[in-house]
């Protein structure tokens, strides 16, 4: 027989744990591990034959100091497909400059990426101005720009969405729900003047299931699945459709929208 201090002590941990397991169905983060050096959100790589991606890398070292001079150190970039298999991976070097500019084309020049995704995670050693209680993240700002211009429009991260142990072991932290569907209205009323195309990340451990479908009445109505860290690009039909909405399992999806008059690109949150 369970003694009463036993029998107590079960008592007293049963409602943390319930609590823990209800936090874990409603909240769309999964807690970040202890022994993660670095969270990384999941950047898009759009059509590599028709657009050029930049990212905008900040030496931290400055960020956490800034009364010092930024130093070296390394980083760990990673690319996937469209479907989320990894492409490419290397520790590059952060230099002591407090921006540089990287350009994703160039780096996956001999990679078969044509739309995928990336992550960057700063490799920081622990030292006194970086020696707190918590986790670096990785949300910058990514440049898109049309093959045959220099002009970029930007947009900045979504999420923590990746996080990177000491072993170099990542793991998602976003989650999808078992039951419940969210609704995603996009904020922006279509040109038909422009090319329109939506891009989504998957940032959970399961697949992102989505309906994306128009506003008006029996009008456009698609399903979609997107792999584990993968990307869905989609060109929408905005001669005919000027609303949509989407319906997804994921608990947070954060579409982000191009829009190509020809001339130049606007990209921006939805």
């Amino acid at each position: 027989m369970f003694t009463s201090k036993f029998k107590n002590k079960v008592l007293q941990i049963l409602p943390t744990i319930f609590l823990h397991f209800l936090n874990r169905i409603k909240s769309p983060l999964i807690p970040v591990a202890l022994d993660s050096i670095c969270v990384s959100d999941l950047f898009i790589i759009p059509n590599t034959k028709q657009y050029s991606t930049y990212f905008e890398l900040l030496n931290l070292t400055t960020v956490l100091n800034p009364a010092k001079k930024p130093k070296p150190y390394k980083v760990l970039f990673k690319a996937f497909d469209q479907n989320g298999i990894l492409k490419y991976q290397k520790k590059l070097i952060n230099n002591a400059n407090p921006r540089t500019s990287i350009s994703v084309n160039k780096l996956l020049k001999n990679i078969d990426i044509e739309t995928g995704t990336f992550a960057c995670f700063h490799l920081l050693p622990k030292s006194a101005d970086n020696d707190f209680e918590g986790v670096l993240c990785e949300r910058g700002y990514v440049g898109i720009s049309k093959r045959n211009s220099n002009t970029k429009s930007y947009v900045h991260g979504n999420y923590d969405c990746i996080s990177l142990d000491a072993n170099y072991h990542t793991k998602c932290l976003m989650q999808n729900s078992y039951y419940k569907k969210y609704y995603y209205n996009i904020q922006f009323a279509f040109s038909a003047d422009n090319v329109n195309i939506l891009l989504i990340v998957n940032p959970t451990n399961s697949r992102v299931k989505l309906t994306l479908y128009s506003s008006s009445h029996l009008g456009y109505n698609e399903d979609f699945e997107i792999t584990t860290l993968g990307l869905l690009e989609v060109k929408l039909n905005t001669n005919r459709y000027k609303k949509y909405v989407i319906k997804s399992n994921c608990k947070m999806l954060r579409p982000i929208l191009l829009l190509d008059n020809g001339q130049m690109i606007d990209i921006l949150h939805s």
